[in-house]
């Protein structure tokens, strides 16, 4: 299940990376933020799955 999580995360950030180059427009700490949200969300669903 760790690993489906990573999966989804470079998944995630990988969008994240295209959309920022597609737009260049985004404020570095608004990325920042979107990781930070992933993580907690990651971290909240964990027990969920019986990791």
């Amino acid at each position: 299940m760790i690993k489906k999580i990573i999966a989804y995360s470079l998944i995630i950030i990988a969008i994240l990376n295209i959309f920022l180059f597609v737009t260049k427009r985004i404020d570095s700490l608004f990325f920042w933020l979107i990781i930070i949200l992933i993580a907690i969300y990651a971290y909240k669903i964990q027990p969920k799955l019986n990791i």
